[in-house]
């Protein structure tokens, strides 16, 4: 399964999904997770 996030603050939200339950999941592969930040598509 794959998520992506567009958040402004992607390192908040990458920060959660370190620390929660859903890091086993995440190393054990069963997700995939992708955080974009709008200001890297603009001027």
């Amino acid at each position: 399964m794959k998520f992506s996030f567009v958040s402004l603050f992607p390192n908040l939200m990458e920060f959660y999904f370190q620390d929660s339950i859903l890091a086993r999941a995440k190393e054990k592969k069963l997700f995939k997770l992708n955080f974009y930040n709008p200001r890297d598509f603009s001027k």
